[in-house]
């Protein structure tokens, strides 16, 4: 008999309401979260028809996407902190907390999508032009970076 034990490693922190369940990275539900807002981890807002259990993997597939999305960005040094994640059949979203939107659009090349994000976050002046509404990363060889402000669009 072989057994092999994998710690689940906390990703996100999933909102339903006023319910809230620690995440692991592969969409598992590790526990249920009496005080959620002592968990500095990301948060994925789910609508009431998302069932959580304490065990069970999450089937929801909007959700996935946005606990992997999670998992991807958690090792990544951006330069601000990822506060939620959102994801639908059509868009996948990191929302910073300087309130910039990372628009991924789904999962391919998450990886490259992130440090392309870092990089162009990185290049930008915040203290002139304060944090983009958005980046749009669906094409990651031609990031589209967005300001409220001014509604002009510029290419990095």
């Amino acid at each position: 008999l072989r057994v092999t034990v994998v710690a689940e490693r906390p990703v996100a922190v999933m909102r339903r309401g006023p319910e809230a369940w620690l995440v692991s990275t592969r969409g598992r539900v590790i526990r249920h979260l009496d005080r959620p807002r002592l968990s500095s981890l990301p948060r994925v807002w789910v609508p009431t028809t998302v069932t959580a259990a304490t065990g069970e993997t999450l089937t929801d597939e909007p959700t996935l996407r946005a606990v992997r999305a999670l998992a991807a960005a958690a090792g990544k040094t951006l330069p601000a902190r990822v506060l939620s994640a959102r994801a639908s059949d059509s868009e996948l979203t990191l929302v910073l907390a300087a309130g910039t939107l990372l628009e991924l659009a789904d999962e391919t090349e998450l990886a490259l999508k992130l440090a392309v994000a870092r990089q162009v976050l990185l290049a930008l002046d915040p203290s002139r032009e304060g944090w983009p509404a958005y980046v749009d990363l669906s094409v990651p060889g031609r990031p589209v970076v967005g300001y409220a402000s001014t509604k002009v669009e510029s290419e990095t």
